[in-house]
């Protein structure tokens, strides 16, 4: 034992025993009999222990191995002396492979857990992996929805319903682990009046969502002519040529929520051949979708896969989205309906249809027991769990980088966050994140760069809990994570509160230079970045947009640079985008590429702690690109996957050395800006970028907020959050501060719902003042401004 742990221990032991000489001199003969080498205690004790002059010298040892070393531990055992806890001994050495990490296969990869009220019952289905050879064009939208209203209010037969209690609050004694073997298989509930063979529907495994389904009757045909109502249905099966089997569907909300129904992901059986059948969900809540502009479900068939190789891929025909006549239980908004039809060529087959292609949480833990277990990507890749889900599950953190380096290599190395899924919902971020990683982790010449100049910290599912459930943009608190991160309550939500602190851990030890939180986009085409802006500084305004504007340039068929926005509004105060971006300072040096200024600029001599530049959300459409090779064509698994290639492709070229690229487009950024009159430019000189960037956008507009995004409502509407999570009584603690985060969002209701009455109101003086000048003489129109008497 070296004499500075000496010295530490005998400071840790003066204040542990005090004055207690009885029982340090016990802890010391136990410890000299344990470690059989001469060790007395302080000399403050009343009898100390006769030890001759010589043998106080410690006699020279070798020096132990490295073996032996690693063998040594300071831990101490305890034993009750007098009523008191205090330490004897210390414990017996353990051997530093036991803090190794763990050899992972498959039978030792972590088990999804959930609560009994989501009624999950089957095992996960496995689906093969599969990209069609060309991706499918945009389909047409069918213009029926009139006709298709009156027929879907038809009375239909319940074919299937979930066993979903109507729980308001999870409760976390009430989780189970998939030990399906010993769940009992109940039937899904079915009262069926008639004797007609009807589809088998299940949705009771991971990640699935249908709550019922209905199978439509239809009435005689004298019974149709003769009733007005039923008219359009007649006019409906004459225009359709046949009379279609049409089932009405009933989306899951969130659960402990009632709303966000968007998520779809079930199992059909029992078709007969050459028919269509036709399916309607009824229960959406989104105004508009991409289902009204070219986009299709994924479908899986057992039949084309046994025959043809053919996995997930785009199907279905006659797509409409309208709304229909049911309304929310408050009764002020209308449900929409999405139909679709599809026709048969196998009797019996196995059919599973998905709102995008499914991405669970089985299948992340497969990917990183295959990471692990390659022989060249362990070597760059350590995976550790970042903490447990409410109900559990593991939040998984990988680290990538070139380790073996010196230690004065890794702490030059800059950090990068990449995070995705905390809407569970948008599986296409999955699919991007899988590109991500397959390239980061591979042994490209770029990849290896990148390696060895940063640290990059991913975490691929900040939801685990909701994508096992089935959710579309919940947690089981009941709450969107992307709405917590400002105010992240450890026991509440423990993904975004982990991240928070990793992210902060990582930023002490190295500056951070990205962090990019990867969603979903239901109403947008294309890939776009949503990012913070920098218009108070004006050494660094507009630096935000060169990296999008790189992405566009390397991938012109994807990335759409137009569509990205620049703004921090108060609605998006609490995403992880603006809280990382506000609370993440890093000390910027002008020779990192960060800032591109002229070398005579005052400004560089100023170095200053400063708001992280690239802190973005990359939102991806569920839908496909309206630019390039793939115009007009719907993303494919390898679409997605190929937005990785691009996004560091891009992150190489931004932190290339030869800054001649990043400056050039900023400089004509900046002179595109002094165009629109952004006075924040007059200090530099620029030359022009016409038709590569976005119109610079005000604070005051809501650009962002109608394109149902992560930066939106998934259901085109104003809600409050609320946290449905079962608070224990002895926490009170907890629940005030959980009480404080409900009253801060019914502020921010309040707020919004005040801007959204102005918004009308100006909205509706504008078609005023529209209306009036129409009515004026053709002489007078333009001269409305001003005011005219008449006697």
């Amino acid at each position: 034992m070296s004499e500075d742990i000496e010295r530490r221990l005998r400071n840790r032991l003066d204040k542990l025993f005090g004055k207690d000489d009885e029982i340090r001199q016990r802890f010391f003969d136990a410890l000299s009999k344990e470690s059989r080498s001469p060790f007395s205690g302080s000399e403050n004790i009343t009898e100390p222990v006769q030890i001759s002059e010589t043998s106080t010298r410690r006699t020279a040892r070798q020096p132990k191995s490295t073996t032996e070393q690693a063998r040594l531990s300071t831990q101490c055992e305890y034993t009750t002396v007098s009523g008191k806890q205090v330490a004897t001994k210390l414990k017996t050495p353990i051997s530093r492979s036991f803090y190794r990490p763990r050899s992972r296969n498959a039978a030792s990869q972590p088990r999804p857990r959930w609560p009994k009220d989501a009624d999950i019952v089957l095992p996960s289905p496995k689906f093969p992996y599969y990209n069609a050879p060309e991706p499918e064009p945009f389909q047409r939208r069918a213009d029926m929805e009139r006709l298709r209203v009156r027929l879907i209010r038809q009375i239909g037969t319940a074919v299937y319903k979930r066993r979903l209690e109507p729980v308001s609050e999870f409760n976390p004694d009430n989780v189970v682990e998939s030990t399906f073997e010993e769940i009992e298989k109940e039937k899904s509930f079915a009262d069926l009046s008639t004797s007609e063979p009807t589809l088998e529907f299940e949705s009771r495994f991971e990640s699935g969502n249908l709550a019922a389904a209905y199978k439509v009757i239809l009435k005689s045909l004298s019974d149709i002519i003769e009733r007005p109502q039923s008219l359009a249905a007649l006019v409906f099966l004459i225009l359709t040529e046949t009379a279609p089997l049409e089932y009405k569907l009933e989306l899951s909300p969130d659960l402990y929520t009632k709303r966000h129904t968007q998520w779809f992901f079930f199992r059909v059986r029992g078709m007969e051949a050459q028919t269509t059948y036709t399916f309607s969900i009824m229960n959406l809540l989104k105004t508009d979708s991409l289902y009204n502009h070219g986009m299709q479900p994924v479908m899986f068939s057992q039949h084309l896969y046994d025959t043809q190789g053919i996995g997930w891929h785009r199907s279905g025909i006659k797509l409409c989205y309208f709304r229909n006549h049911l309304q929310t239980e408050d009764g002020d908004r209308n449900f929409y309906t999405l139909s679709w039809s599809w026709s048969v060529t196998k009797k019996d087959d196995t059919l599973y249809f998905a709102h995008c292609y499914p991405y669970t949480y089985s299948d992340l833990q497969e990917y990183i027991t295959h990471l692990l277990q390659d022989g060249y990507k362990k070597g760059v890749c350590r995976h550790r769990i970042l903490c447990r889900t409410l109900a559990g599950n593991t939040c998984d953190l990988l680290t990538i980088t070139n380790f073996g380096g010196t230690q004065t290599e890794m702490e030059t190395r800059k950090g990068v966050i990449i995070t995705a899924r905390v809407h569970p919902g948008e599986s296409n971020a999955s699919w991007m994140m899988k590109g991500f990683l397959d390239f980061i982790t591979s042994s490209s010449a770029d990849a290896i760069v990148l390696r060895d100049h940063f640290v990059f910290k991913i975490v691929p599912m900040l939801n685990p809990d909701g994508v096992i459930a089935g959710n579309y943009r919940c947690s089981l608190a009941g709450v969107d994570l992307n709405r917590t991160y400002r105010n992240a309550i450890r026991e509440v939500f423990p993904t975004i509160y982990s991240i928070k602190l990793m992210t902060q851990r990582l930023a002490r030890d190295r500056p951070v230079v990205m962090y990019c939180d990867l969603h979903g986009h239901s109403r947008k085409h294309n890939v776009f970045i949503y990012g913070c802006h920098n218009r108070t500084n004006a050494a660094l305004h507009l630096s935000e947009r060169i990296f999008p504007l790189i992405m566009h340039l390397n991938g012109p068929s994807h990335f759409s640079f137009t569509s990205s926005k620049f703004s921090v509004k108060k609605s998006k105060e609490s995403t992880g985008r603006v809280v990382t971006w506000r609370e993440l300072l890093v000390e910027f040096c002008f020779s990192s590429s960060t800032v591109h200024v002229s070398s005579n600029d005052p400004i560089r001599s100023q170095i200053l702690p400063q708001n992280i530049i690239n802190a973005f959300t990359m939102e991806s459409t569920f839908c496909g690109s309206t630019m390039g090779k793939l115009k007009k064509k719907q993303f494919r698994c390898c679409d997605f996957e190929h937005i990785g290639e691009i996004f560091f492709d891009s992150f190489l070229d931004y932190h290339d050395p030869d800054q001649a690229k990043a400056c050039l487009l900023w400089s004509r950024l900046r002179s595109e800006a002094l165009m629109t009159g952004d006075t924040n430019c007059h200090r530099h000189q620029s030359i022009g970028l016409s038709g590569l960037i976005a119109e610079a956008g005000d604070e005051s507009v809501d650009d962002d907020e109608s394109a149902g995004s992560d930066s939106s409502l998934s259901d085109g509407d104003i809600e409050k959050v609320e946290i449905r999570f079962r608070i224990r009584r002895s926490d009170q603690s907890l629940d005030d501060r959980i009480k404080i985060t409900n009253l801060e969002s019914e502020q921010s209701l309040s707020d919004m719902k005040t801007k959204r009455r102005r918004r009308k109101k100006k909205k509706a003086e504008k078609a005023v003042r529209a209306k009036s000048q129409a009515e004026l003489p053709s002489n007078l129109k333009g001269l409305s401004c001003l005011n005219f008497t008449f006697h």
